[in-house]
């Protein structure tokens, strides 16, 4: 039984799920051998609970995206002509080819932007947290000040 790239890329984003649940930076034959075995039985029918709750906002986000984002419109005048060039001589495994690669260069755009609107909310998150405290501690200072300046009421 011959692969595509397809079931290429669909056993890549099943060990990439795997990899994700189990907190895993490196995927291994162990993983692998897991996402074939979820591919061929399809386990994922199968209601399981989810302690990380991250895992399920990143499958949203990442389903968004796919269908939103990256509907099958032609992403650049390359991709057109060699739509219409492989359309008229019957092989449309080049062209296949081709939009997968720019598929998935536009996927690695978005993931990078994403990475970097995350990115860039947790370093404001925490500088408005480190300005809220110089503020309290700021204003404490200023009430302590204020107390001891009235004098005993």
């Amino acid at each position: 039984m011959g692969s595509n790239v397809r079931d290429l890329v669909a056993l890549t984003n099943e060990a990439l799920s795997i990899s994700i649940i189990q907190k895993k930076s490196i995927i291994d034959t162990n993983i692998i051998r897991s996402a074939l075995h979820r591919q061929t039985w399809d386990l994922r029918s199968q209601v399981r609970s989810v302690q990380d709750h991250g895992i399920l906002f990143y499958q949203i986000g990442r389903a968004i995206s796919k269908n939103v984002l990256l509907s099958n419109c032609s992403i650049d005048p390359i991709s057109i002509y060699m739509k219409k060039k492989s359309c008229n001589e019957g092989d449309s495994y080049l062209y296949k080819w081709y939009f997968e690669l720019g598929t998935n260069m536009k996927e690695l755009t978005i993931l990078l932007y994403k990475n970097w609107v995350l990115s860039y909310s947790i370093a404001l998150y925490r500088l408005s947290s480190r300005v809220g405290d110089k503020l309290n501690r700021t204003a404490d200072i200023r009430h302590k000040v204020n107390h001891r300046l009235s004098g005993p009421d």
